[in-house]
């Protein structure tokens, strides 16, 4: 399956980047079976080993240049985190085709579909001691994708959201499972004078039964 090359973008501003990032996934999977699993964070030797690998399938030459080596070796650094965001976009891509497979109305998606955020990431990989996870932190993930100063800054974030609904929980989940304001310097302030219906519940999931008639935003704030 891994031979077919992805024809689907994801980005118009991105036309080479399902053919090298399919690249860069091929070489983590022959990595990964060679050597038992990702590269663990920090690790830069085996981030060089998966950009080694890259090259010696790359037979149409994708990788070009320091560009294409760059989003190849943070692909390898970052290949055992899971990033909240990340999995919120991708499950609501999930979701859409079910429901295409359930009503049968709509083409679903063919072959690969990869989505990426490269310019979220530094210029360059990070030293290994900023990136080592803790084994203790559910933010090692995050860690091991921009780094230890980059998540004290997030954790000491004051931020200010307006509304509680179906956008609001999404955004404090993303939030609470990113550390959002969650540091001794950060807060997180909600507002939302609405109330709790019994409609809400199908589509704005930090609420419950017993929570019907309270107010969205203390209720909101208090699950995440």
């Amino acid at each position: 399956a891994l031979g077919k090359t992805p024809e689907m973008l994801s980005d118009f501003a991105k036309f080479d980047r399902p053919a090298l990032l399919h690249l860069g996934y091929k070489a983590l999977a022959q990595y990964a079976e060679e050597n038992d699993g990702y590269p663990t964070p920090g690790d830069l030797a085996a981030v060089q080993a998966v950009l080694d690998v890259a090259k010696s399938i790359d037979s149409d030459k994708i990788i070009a240049s320091p560009k294409e080596e760059r989003i190849v070796k943070f692909l390898a650094a970052g290949a055992k985190s899971v990033l909240s965001p990340m999995c919120a976009a991708l499950g609501g891509i999930v979701g859409q085709e079910v429901l295409k497979a359930c009503s049968g109305k709509f083409s679903p998606i063919s072959g690969f579909f990869y989505i990426d955020a490269d310019e979220c990431l530094p210029d360059d990989l990070l030293a290994s001691d900023e990136v080592a996870p803790t084994n203790t932190s559910r933010y090692d993930s995050q860690v091991a994708v921009f780094g230890k100063e980059m998540q004290q800054k997030i954790l000491d974030l004051r931020y200010f959201i307006i509304g509680a609904g179906a956008i609001g929980c999404e955004m404090l989940k993303n939030w609470s499972l990113m550390g959002v304001g969650c540091g001794q310097n950060g807060h997180v302030y909600v507002t939302d004078m609405d109330r709790i219906e019994k409609s809400n519940l199908s589509r704005q999931f930090l609420f419950r039964n017993t929570d019907i008639n309270e107010f969205k935003s203390s209720t909101a704030a208090k699950a995440a």
